[in-house]
């Protein structure tokens, strides 16, 4: 098996840099760890056109003591519009201490729940993000069930755009001496028989742009970070 060079050096910075962290004992971030229900209060129950209602049939992560402690407050909602598709929202702020978030990521708690998952590109983020900001989209299938879904992730003041970046992130800051605030956004529909994928694509976009400007300012600090 041919190994990439620029791989064995990368892992080998990452490994030497996380120890010379354990020495640097990082700072949790003044919007790190936030309350239970913070993120109730914070997110608009009314959205446009769209109402939200009791969330069921979200996909999450199976329950495990690992789910329970990467994160310091959830988010479940659906949202109707007065006619079309309904959204399904989850928002989770990571834990300072806690193991991270990536068991709340898409990519592993589809599978986990026996869907096939599959990425299908990214989606510029609008502002108040930073430029560059990007969120990730993808599809999961189980049987007759598709679900196009669209999320993205914080990291301190990084809205990294895979897996990678959110390592390098995470890395960044602890050599700075500072544990990042993490947040996990996710926006999902459900893609009825017959219709295409980019109706759905531009739901999801137009709505996660709607919420975004809806937030107050208190809101997007705990959400999005400092702007």
């Amino acid at each position: 098996m041919r190994v990439d060079r620029r791989h064995l050096l990368l892992g080998a910075g990452l490994i030497g840099a996380g120890a010379a962290g354990l020495w640097l004992r990082p700072a949790a971030g003044e919007d790190g760890e936030i309350a239970r229900g913070t993120l109730a209060r914070m997110i608009p129950e009314r959205i446009g056109p769209y109402r939200s209602s009791a969330a069921i049939g979200l996909v999450m992560p199976p329950e495990s003591e690992v789910a329970r402690t990467a994160y310091s407050d959830m988010l479940m909602r659906l949202y109707q519009p007065a006619t079309g598709a309904t959204i399904m929202m989850a928002a989770v702020a990571g834990a300072d201490a806690g193991p991270g978030l990536g068991v709340h990521e898409p990519e592993s708690c589809y599978p986990a729940a026996g869907f096939t998952f599959a990425p299908l590109g990214q989606v510029p983020l609008p502002a108040p993000l930073p430029q560059g900001a990007v969120a990730r989209l993808s599809v999961a299938v189980r049987g007759n069930r598709r679900e196009l879904i669209l999320y993205w992730v914080r990291v301190g003041t990084h809205f990294p755009s895979d897996a990678m970046g959110q390592r390098v992130a995470l890395l960044k800051d602890n050599l700075a001496g500072k544990v990042p605030a993490t947040r996990l956004f996710r926006l999902s529909r459900l893609v009825p028989p017959g219709e295409s994928d980019t109706a759905g694509i531009a739901q999801l976009t137009a709505f996660n742009r709607m919420l975004l400007a809806s937030l107050s300012g208190s809101a997007r600090h705990v959400l999005l970070g400092k702007s």
